[in-house]
């Protein structure tokens, strides 16, 4: 009892010494802005350069290709989905 009447006491004391948010302007996509937005949308090339590696899909051939070439390996693993939807 005496634990919620502290957090009671903390919340309330928090939302009012809390200032309160400005209003925030909700953007609108006009026929005037849309090449704007599509291109704040589109990633650049700098963005995208990581498609350019090419990339092995099973870990021996990227090592017997390493291994000819003399040159370091970049393992990316990684456990669950890669959207995060488990």
């Amino acid at each position: 009892m005496i634990g919620s009447v502290i957090w009671a006491s903390l919340l309330l004391a928090g939302s009012i010494a809390a200032p309160a948010a400005a209003p925030v302007s909700v953007p609108v996509l006009t026929d005037d802005n849309v090449a704007q937005w599509r291109d704040t949308i589109r990633p650049t090339a700098a963005e995208t350069r990581w498609q350019e590696i090419p990339w092995r899909p099973a870990l021996w051939e990227g090592v017997v290709e390493a291994q000819k070439k003399e040159q370091p390996i970049l393992v990316w693993a990684m456990n669950g989905h890669p959207l995060a939807c488990t």
